[in-house]
């Protein structure tokens, strides 16, 4: 794993050694020079823009991608914060009581119960207390 990780790198290297030149992602700007029409034109954009009212402003700051890509970012960082706190509370506030444990489980509340009564079962299960007496040691 770790050598193919050193290959990849050198093949990384061996392209970029070969390959030099800047990246044509982009155009380059314009070299025409702005006309009278060109400085008109943006001139009535800007005051369009003015003339607009204040809750469009909030309309045209949606439309940009950049604010969904950061609201989804932080949407995502709440989701994930949530989880781990939310497991985190689910972990701390588990009973480590075992009788409280051995009480949730229907059978075993089922046979204690018989037993308390003092009905005999077919299968007679071990109390509580004798399952958790230590074992006798003496000979």
């Amino acid at each position: 794993m770790r050598l193919a990780g050193w290959g990849c790198v050198g093949i990384l290297s061996v392209l970029l050694l070969f390959c030099p030149g800047p990246v044509h992602a982009q155009p380059g700007p314009s070299k025409v020079p702005w006309t009278q029409d060109d400085a008109r034109r943006v001139q009535q954009q800007l005051q369009a823009m003015e003339d607009e009212p204040p809750w469009m402003q909030i309309v045209h700051f949606f439309e940009s991608w950049v604010v969904f890509f950061v609201v989804a970012m932080v949407v995502v960082g709440v989701v994930v914060v949530l989880k781990m706190g939310g497991s985190l509370w689910v972990r701390t506030s588990a009973t480590t009581d075992l009788e409280k444990l051995a009480q949730n489980d229907p059978w075993i509340r089922d046979h204690l119960s018989r037993q308390k009564a003092g009905a005999d079962s077919p299968t007679k299960a071990p109390s509580w207390d004798e399952l958790t007496r230590p074992p006798n040691t003496n000979p």
